[in-house]
């Protein structure tokens, strides 16, 4: 600028300008919200002339970082901060520049949203919806990031967000998408399909690339499900399938059969595909074809008969033993079915013995010894274990024919040794029915040993069974033998019923076996409805534990036949547990349970829930049962237990009164208790997450049903499976069980200090500004808590401080919170209540540096000239950008103050017109505007924006802050101004400037051009002036310059000679152009061209010399060749040409007068007389 400055000193008004171009040239795009982007405008010189200027930014949101430049070029670097801006707001203004150049504005134009080049964030949940129909994979990395939270349909939705967070905490993000996108109900859940629910092959119509299951989903969406088969031999590669495994909703399940793990015949395997919502079941059969032998009636290789006629003649010989069946019929069916078999098989030792056996029980005694003897005569080779087993047989029934005592000791011998060579069940059962020294008990017990040795033999309870039947005396109750003989009996129909008495009047003690006697008694009941098998059932079920409800009916009927049992009552109360309530208690139980109270926890519930139901509290019943009930529902109740039936317990007692410290706190739990009941069948655990706490709360879930404390009605309420998958359900029920409000209150007095009352009384926060003082004390007192989240205390501090800026008088002693906040974590509105609380508060210097960094958009224009006042006084006047943008933004919203103009004053650089602008808010408040006008000024010279430099220019004169260079200069640009404009100077520029061309010498040209101008104006002039007007006159002729005005000096003083004649054209435009005239002399019709002088920049001048008879119609013309363009036409008349009396010019015109009237003779006289004069002829010819 002080360069500028010399230059107009000196005169040089019209200098070369820098031409700029801009890139680009206009200035628009879109910038992200919540940034701080960085742009940048590059000024490019076209003209080569060096570029000099200042940037400044209409915009406080668009900072210009580079302040100045100069050269050739330049790059502009700004930044656009758009933080607590949103998608769709816009940022207009202009870049302004300030320099040599002049003053340009390069628009701005900025839409803010999402970053260029992304996909635009969805504003509402059908937006989203569509969005993750459309994009999956984008959808997903959105829903887990920061930026999911804060879009506009999370904004202020406390559930919604809860659900949010407490779904991503499952294991899977894409299952909790899932769940959220089916919980805001913007899509339906995948539900799947298979094509065949049951696939047959045979071995051969096996696939060789595997067996293909077809499954369908319902619709588009995440899904995830489990592959499990019931058997080895049928085996999935993949044991998880999920959405990406499916293509346009069908995927395909493959599986393959390992036949050399299947069985002959068919194979069948069941194949589920669970999903938490479903499982699918396919059955896959696979027939193995296998031929095997039919063995049942064969004949065998060494001329047995077939199983089938061996087993028959056993069940023959049982029934005999058993004595189940009249004894003709069955050695009538004996007798038949020898006969039969024998011919077919006659080398059969077994049918030869059995037929002597059935002779000799026939008493048919001769021909048994004649076939015995015939068989014994046979027998020739005894060396295997089956021959002498059939040898033993011949000496048994041998004795069994004769009953001689020789052949009954032979036989027992025979069947001892027999014993000791070899394992015989035989040779045992012979010598038991051989040996004369056995008593009864003898020989069970040797049937008890048998039946340890080779297990459970129908013939050895046979045998054993006969002995009982013929000795009862001899029967146990102990041992399982006794127990499978017993059961034996049942099944044979062999029980006698003196058998039958002598075993039920056994003692009790020592049972063994339970389990085994309870289901021979149950058969031996259905046959006989004695009391004494109905004690030894029920005792067997109290010995085994069995107490659940399918053993409920053996109870009830002990019960009801009053069997004295210990543990009887017990054990019925506890198998109708669950069923207390659906059925009709005995007196005698209830009498016998309001005097004991032993039973489990669970059934004394519903037992006392059966007694609140069916007895009203004046009953003996009910007073009976009241004490116990009201100790049962205390203790429950300090354990911090709760359910649908534990709530009438609790309600029957408790009443305010009662409630204490201690108790409060366990009641706090169960009065915000709830009873939810879902429908997903693989949910294993219930979490509540609060948007309020941390960390989330979660119980198992047992039968889809569970109890769970609910504090916030905002809490998410989902549902985990065993993978860790989570899951909102949108048909689940809750009850809440037992709040009552008075309750409530007594603990919230009693235990206020309990967190979760905290955040129950904080339920509205989100939604509803504090109330009253106790809401602002909870709200501190939640800050404090390490449990709460981070999000819930920005909620309560963003309601904290706007309780403060509407108390303002009522919560002085929160100023230390609110000046350590944080204001970068608040809403732009919160940020505002907040610094405006500091202003108020006389904290003006953190006011002041919120504003520095978050902008002051939205505070109240009174407080924030309160502050910018404040913090210029603290800071005695410092310079500071922030504090120049808020005082201008003030002076634009018309706040007006003594100490802001004044700071302005100091420290304001900007466009012109602003700088004019604050230069006369300051003279017109008379404030101190320091050398604010001279600056203004010294820019309108430098930018050459001079509408207002005179006012300006007089502003600084009376502020005393001129100097000689800025004056010379402000002179010199109004003298050139007047010049260009034909405009008049005041008479104080007048003055000055005579003065200035009187004293001093080598002054601008244009002080002497504005001069001239101006004495063309007025009608006279002082001598000193009329002096000063002849001199540069005659100057400026004798050098043959020559202006327009110079024809209005006629009347003032006399003209210089070089006048006459002279028409002066002139035209004013810009520097440094070829200009010329081009006409036609009128009436000759000749041709002229005059060529332009420039006498001063921008000014162009001619002197068309013509005489009394000729005009001449002109063009002025500016440029060359094809180029040129007419800027003027005028028409010269010759009559308003100067011409001095006796003078060569008027003589001149005297002849041509003489010519037009044709007196040629006194032409002649006068020419003559004009030639006379050699000055005149010189003067002549040099016009002519």
């Amino acid at each position: 600028m002080k360069e500028r400055i010399e230059q107009l000193a000196a005169g040089e008004v019209l200098v070369k300008k820098p031409e700029l171009d801009f890139s680009p040239a206009y200035l628009e795009g879109r910038v992200e919200a919540g940034t701080v982007q960085n742009k940048e405008l590059v000024i490019r010189v076209r003209n080569r002339v060096p570029f000099k200027g200042f940037f400044y930014s209409t915009n406080e949101r668009v900072k210009i970082e580079t302040k100045q430049a100069a050269g050739q070029s330049a790059a502009v670097l700004f930044e656009i901060n758009t933080i607590d801006l949103k998608s769709g707001d816009e940022i207009t203004g202009a870049v302004v520049v300030v320099g040599n150049a002049g003053e340009q504005k390069i628009e701005y134009h900025y839409s803010v949203g999402e970053a260029s080049g992304q996909k635009a964030m969805p504003h509402t949940l059908t937006e989203f919806g569509a969005f993750y129909l459309e994009n999956p994979s984008q959808a997903r990395h959105l829903f887990v990031s920061d930026k999911f939270k804060e879009l506009d349909f999370m904004k202020d939705q406390v559930q919604r967000t809860a659900l949010y967070e407490g779904l991503l905490e499952g294991s899977s993000e894409h299952q909790a998408l899932e769940a959220f996108a089916v919980a805001m109900e913007l899509k339906k859940p995948v539900q799947l399909t298979v094509q065949a629910k049951t696939l047959s092959f045979t071995e051969e119509e096996l696939p060789q690339d595997g067996i293909e299951l077809v499954v369908t989903a319902s619709t588009w969406g995440w899904f995830a499900a489990q592959i499990k088969a019931d058997v080895p031999w049928l085996i999935f590669p993949q044991k998880k399938i999920t959405s990406r495994d499916f293509s346009n909703q069908q995927g395909v399940l493959t599986a393959f059969a390992d036949v050399a793990k299947m069985h002959n015949g068919r194979n069948t395997a069941h194949v589920q595909i669970e999903t938490p919502m479903q499982t699918l079941e396919v059955c896959i059969q696979v027939n193995r074809d296998y031929k095997g032998k039919n063995t049942k009636n064969a004949l065998r290789s060494d001329g047995r008969p077939s199983k089938a006629v061996v087993r028959y003649l056993y069940h023959l010989l049982l029934a005999y033993l058993n004595e189940s069946h009249e004894e003709t019929e069955i050695f009538s069916q004996m007798d038949q079915c020898l006969e039969e078999n024998m011919k077919k098989y006659p080398a059969s030792s077994g049918l030869f013995l059995y037929r002597v056996w059935l002779l000799a029980k026939q008493e048919r005694i001769d021909e048994a010894k004649k076939l015995l003897a015939w068989y014994s005569s046979n027998l020739t080779r005894i060396s295997t274990k089956r021959q002498q087993e059939e040898y033993l047989m011949t000496l048994y029934l041998q004795w069994e024919l004769t009953k001689k005592e020789h052949d009954k000791k032979e036989a027992a011998l025979a069947a001892l040794e027999l014993q000791k060579q070899t394992d015989s069940l035989v040779a045992s059962l012979v010598w038991l029915m051989t040996e004369r020294d056995l008593s009864d008990a003898e020989k069970l017990r040797q049937c008890e040993r048998l039946y340890r040795i080779y297990g459970a033999k129908p013939i050895i309870y046979a045998y054993a069974a006969k002995i009982c039947r013929e000795n009862p005396d001899e029967i146990r109750r102990t041992g399982e033998f006794w127990i499978q003989l017993l059961s034996y009996m049942l099944r044979y129909s062999c029980l006698t019923a003196a058998l039958a008495k002598q075993y039920l009047t056994l003692p009790l003690a020592g049972i063994e076996n339970a389990q085994l006697l309870y289901h021979v008694m149950k058969r031996m009941y259905r046959s006989c409805k004695d009391k004494q098998v109905l004690t030894l059932i029920c005792s067997a079920l109290i010995r085994m534990g069995k107490t659940s409800p399918a053993y409920a009916y053996w109870f009830e009927l002990g019960i009801a036949q009053e069997i004295n049992l210990t543990g009887l009552n017990d054990a019925f109360m506890t198998s109708i547990c669950d069923q207390i309530l659906d059925r009709e208690l005995p007196n005698s139980i209830l009498l016998y349970y309001s005097f004991k109270n032993d039973l489990d926890n669970h059934t004394r519930l519903n037992l006392y829930t059966y007694i609140l139901e069916h007895f009203p509290k004046e009953s003996d019943m009910y007073q009976a049962y009241e004490p116990q009930m009201d100790e049962f529902a205390i203790r429950q109740l300090l354990d911090g237990r709760i359910n649908a039936k534990l709530v009438p317990l609790y309600d029957n007692w408790l009443s305010p009164s009662l409630i204490d410290e201690n108790l409060g706190h366990v009641l706090t739990t169960l009065l915000f208790s709830k009873q939810i009941t879902t429908t997903l069948p693989y949910a294993k655990k219930v979490v509540v997450h609060y948007a309020q706490l941390r960390p989330e709360q979660s119980v198992r879930i047992n039968g889809g049903e569970v109890c769970i404390p609910v504090y916030a009605n905002d809490a998410a309420i989902l549902f985990e499976d065993a993978y860790g998958n989570r899951y909102a359900d949108p048909d689940m029920k809750t009850v809440l069980l037992m709040y009552r409000e008075e309750l409530a209150a007594v603990c919230r007095q009693k235990v206020p200090e309990q967190l979760m009352l905290m955040i129950k009384e904080s339920d509205d926060f989100y939604t509803k500004p504090f109330a009253n003082q106790e809401n602002l004390q909870l709200a501190k007192q939640l800050l404090e808590k390490a449990e709460v989240t981070r999000s819930f205390k920005h909620v309560l501090t963003e309601r904290m401080v706007e309780y403060c800026y509407f108390h303002e008088e009522q919560t002085r002693e929160l100023d230390a919170w609110l000046v350590s906040l944080n204001p970068g974590e608040l809403t732009k509105k919160t940020r505002v209540y907040l610094i405006e609380l500091c202003i108020l508060r006389g904290y003006s210097k953190e006011a002041f540096e919120y504003v520095s960094a978050y902008g002051s958009d939205g505070i109240s224009p009174d407080l924030l000239l309160k502050m910018t006042v404040r913090r210029i006084t603290e800071t005695l006047y410092e310079y500071s950008e922030t504090l120049i943008t808020l005082c201008v933004r003030l002076l634009q919203a018309e706040q007006v103050h003594e100490t802001l103009l004044r700071y302005l004053c100091m420290h304001y650089v900007g466009p012109t017109q602003d700088m004019y602008n604050l230069l006369c808010a300051a003279y017109d408040a008379k404030a101190d505007s320091k050398d604010l006008a001279a600056r203004v000024v010294t820019q309108m010279l430098f930018t050459g924006k001079i509408d207002h430099l005179e006012e300006a220019y007089e502003i600084s004169k009376k502020s005393h802050c001129v100097s000689g260079k800025l004056d010379r200069a402000v002179l010199v640009v109004r003298c050139h101004e007047s010049l260009m404009k034909e405009s008049v100077l005041s008479q104080e520029m007048q003055d000055t400037l005579e003065q200035l061309l009187i004293e001093q010498q080598d002054l601008p040209e244009v002080f002497s051009l504005a001069i001239l101008q101006q004495y063309s104006r007025q009608k006279e002039l002082s001598e000193k002036s009329r002096h000063l007007c002849e001199q540069l006159l005659y100057a400026y002729c004798a050098k043959g310059i020559y202006m327009k005005c110079f024809h209005g000096l006629k009347d003032i003083i006399e003209l210089p000679h070089q006048m006459e004649g002279r028409i002066i054209v002139q035209w004013n435009g810009t520097p440094d152009c070829h200009v010329w005239l081009r006409g036609e002399l009128i009436p000759r019709g000749k041709k002229v061209t005059y060529e332009m002088q420039e006498i001063y920049p921008g000014i162009y001048t001619a002197g068309v010399f013509l005489f009394p008879d000729e005009m001449v119609q002109i063009s002025v013309r500016c440029g060359d060749g094809d180029e040129e363009k007419e800027v003027k036409e005028v028409l010269l008349d010759p009559s308003s040409c100067y011409c001095r009396e006796g003078s060569i010019y008027g003589e001149i015109q005297k002849l041509i007068e003489l010519e037009r009237k044709e007196n040629y003779d006194q032409w002649k006289a006068e020419c003559a007389k004009a030639i006379r004069n050699r000055e005149a002829a010189k003067e002549l010819y040099v016009l002519l």
